[in-house]
């Protein structure tokens, strides 16, 4: 079992900055943006893959690729928004489960 590096953008300046050029981002990292509709890759420097949960943390929808400068789709539904960069936590979350984050 993997243990997670989760950083949570629980505020207007943490979202904002998100992943932003940031560099060697560890494969175990979970960033937890909420609440989030939608997000943007403007500034990052490597693809993520999106997790979209609603406000009972169930998954609605998966995003396996994000590049950078590309923007998600808006999510009605969406609460918290998970960006990963390792694929076996992508993987491994499927639409309908409920996530403890």
């Amino acid at each position: 079992m993997m243990d997670y590096d989760i950083e949570y953008g629980d505020t207007f300046m943490k979202r904002f900055k998100g992943l932003m050029l940031r560099r060697n981002i560890p494969d175990n990292y979970i960033f937890v943006l909420y609440p989030c509709k939608q997000v943007h890759g403007m500034f990052m420097l490597r693809d993520i893959s999106l997790i979209v949960l609603n406000k009972e943390k169930v998954v609605i929808d998966k995003v396996e690729i994000l590049k950078p400068w590309s923007i998600s789709k808006h999510y009605n539904y969406g609460y918290y928004m998970l960006e990963l960069i390792d694929r076996k936590i992508y993987e491994a979350i499927s639409i309908g489960d409920k996530v403890e984050i």
